[in-house]
């Protein structure tokens, strides 16, 4: 998978985690509606279990009137109950956005305290210097680019045990580009 292609798709997968419409999400990858539609009709088709997912975290939170991340920080959803049919779409996709950004987080902030750690137990000079997203940049000597790499490769994938494997990509380069 080429970069541009697994740009695409976090779009397209955050897209449908926003619960983004087709013309929306024509409009955000300046795209025709019919491709968009197309789009997200192939990622439910391909991943029925997202929608079945996404449901059950509505029920949840109308049950509850709160989501949970997977580390069991909660967030009140008290639109969730509105009758004004935008206000109650908005609280639907902030109530699916939390529980999987919010767990996304998580599992970073988690790994990266892991990292830390073992950069200051193994006397590496390796430094995290920014976080985005998913993504890290860390500042490494180059004498210790490939332990580096190796190191955060197996952190991360192991921050969680899911049935799903964690799969972690590095790269490097002088600057960020």
């Amino acid at each position: 998978v080429t970069s541009e292609q697994r740009n695409l798709g976090k779009r397209i997968n955050f897209s449908v985690l926003y619960g983004m419409t087709p013309f929306g999400l024509s409009q955000d990858l300046a795209i025709p509606f019919g491709q968009a539609k197309e789009y997200i009709d192939k990622y439910f088709a391909q991943y029925p279990k997202v929608s079945e997912w996404m449901e059950q975290v509505i029920v949840d939170t109308k049950h509850n009137g709160y989501v949970t991340t997977l580390a069991g920080r909660r967030r009140y959803i008290p639109a969730i109950y509105e009758k004004n049919r935008s206000l109650y779409e908005e609280a639907r996709r902030v109530a699916i956005n939390t529980v999987a950004q919010g767990t996304a987080a998580e599992i970073m902030k988690k790994g990266m305290l892991t990292l830390n750690r073992l950069f200051k137990e193994k006397h590496l000079g390796a430094r995290m210097i920014l976080q985005i997203h998913d993504e890290l940049i860390i500042s490494v000597p180059e004498a210790e680019l490939e332990i580096v790499e190796k190191l955060v490769k197996d952190t991360l994938e192991q921050v969680v045990e899911w049935n799903v494997p964690l799969v972690v990509n590095t790269r490097s380069g002088k600057n960020w580009k």
